[in-house]
């Protein structure tokens, strides 16, 4: 069968805008699969002002700035002529200081807004807390990341990432399941915000004791 044949639900222009720029999308034998476009220049811009620390969190609800580094980084490269792609990996080998601390500081100080969790368990709104549980979770899950020098690729496979950290909470993984199941229930709503507090406040003695983050 030739390549041709493989080529179904052709789309030229498919994405115009947004953050993953201009791109073509297709079928190819059955895999879906984009060709994006850019400019060596947008990509420095964008990729100076992440580590800059001028994109510290998601926007419009799913896009988070961190995870281009994370693709960038572990993108494997077949076909780089003019060594672009090899440079932007060597420049992301090392994670950046100064993004892993304001990473840090935004995202603690994030979690201390516990209003809207304390408010959910007064009232057992089940639905509220875990509206209030999703921020909070972003943010400690963005924090470890960046303590364990890590760019925060998506929500996708954190716990696979977790499990392989080594500057974590006790007992991360099993604590942050825990949370979650008991938090689908009005009676245990406060158990749940009990241990996620706890949880919170662990990852903070961390950082603090980091040699490397002590002086954020």
């Amino acid at each position: 069968m030739s390549l041709e044949e493989e080529l179904e639900q052709i789309a030229i222009g498919k994405l115009e805008r947004g953050h993953w720029g201009e791109g073509d999308f297709f079928l190819l034998a059955g895999v879906e699969t984009w060709l994006l476009y850019f400019t060596i220049a947008e990509a420095h811009a964008e990729l100076d002002a992440i580590v800059d620390g001028q994109f510290l969190g998601r926007l419009d609800g799913y896009y988070y700035p961190v995870g281009r580094c994370a693709m960038w980084k572990a993108m494997r490269v077949f076909y780089d002529p003019d060594g672009f792609l090899q440079s932007i990996k060597r420049r992301l080998e090392e994670y950046p200081q100064n993004l892993a601390s304001a990473i840090l500081n935004h995202h603690l100080a994030a979690l201390e807004d516990v209003e809207d969790l304390e408010r959910a368990v007064q009232r057992k709104d089940v639905f509220f807390f875990h509206f209030a549980m999703d921020l909070a979770l972003d943010h400690l899950l963005q924090a470890l990341f960046a303590l364990n020098q890590e760019y925060f690729p998506s929500r996708k496979r954190s716990e696979s990432y977790l499990r392989k950290f080594k500057v974590k909470p006790a007992e991360c993984e099993e604590r942050l399941r825990t949370v979650i199941a008991l938090g689908g229930s009005a009676e245990t709503l406060e158990q749940s915000y009990r241990i996620w507090n706890r949880l919170a406040l662990d990852l903070k003695f961390l950082v603090e004791g980091d040699p490397i983050h002590r002086r954020m």
